[in-house]
């Protein structure tokens, strides 16, 4: 079980990619792969995850990981 986790809205493409891997670093072309009309522009992830951060009203939740894409910051509890 995820301790801290909040629900992410709907509406965000990026939210279920990066859910799926909690604390693990989800790349950018991996999210521009799920987001609904993103094209080949990585600038869509950008702004896709800015307003997921203002959604969540926890902007340090998505972490950005430098060069290599972003990461939900959650803590796992060992059962």
């Amino acid at each position: 079980r995820r301790r801290g986790a909040l629900p992410c809205p709907r509406g965000h493409g990026t939210d279920p990619a990066l859910a799926a891997r909690p604390g693990n670093v989800v790349s950018r072309e991996e999210l521009l792969a799920v987001l609904p009309g993103g094209g080949g522009d990585t600038h869509a992830v950008e702004t896709a995850v800015a307003r997921l951060r203002s959604a969540l009203g926890v902007p340090a939740l998505v972490q950005t990981v430098v060069k290599r894409g972003y990461r939900l910051a959650v803590e796992l509890e060992e059962r």
